[in-house]
């Protein structure tokens, strides 16, 4: 499972996401951004070391994840119209090289 909260600050908007992977442990990640599409530094994500969110409209945002300066994953995310699901869509390669497509749909609670 894995859960995303996004906080809104002077300095942009924080994500902060929590998962449980495979192995039962948990994983947490953040990142502060303007949604301006410039690369942030972000933290406990082992695919990206950096995100650049970029805001397409006030429902969609794409994010690009780079790894050492390469980029990794391209991600797209839509939030529906009554604001209740939000939607992200990734592919491209992990830090492994293996290839990702996902698709995840997240309610808010």
């Amino acid at each position: 499972s894995q859960t995303l909260k996004f906080t809104a600050s002077p300095a942009g908007t924080t994500l902060n996401s929590e998962a449980v992977v495979a192995d039962g442990s948990v994983r947490k990640g953040s990142y502060t951004s303007k949604f301006d599409g410039k690369d942030v530094p972000w933290t406990g994500n082992p695919d990206a070391d950096t995100a650049a969110p970029l805001k397409v409209d006030d429902n969609n945002y794409t994010n690009t994840w780079k790894k050492g300066g390469n980029t990794t994953i391209n991600a797209k995310a839509a939030v529906s119209a009554d604001g209740k699901t939000l939607t992200v869509t990734q592919t491209g390669k992990n830090a492994k090289g293996e290839d990702m497509n996902s698709t995840a749909v997240y309610d808010k609670q």
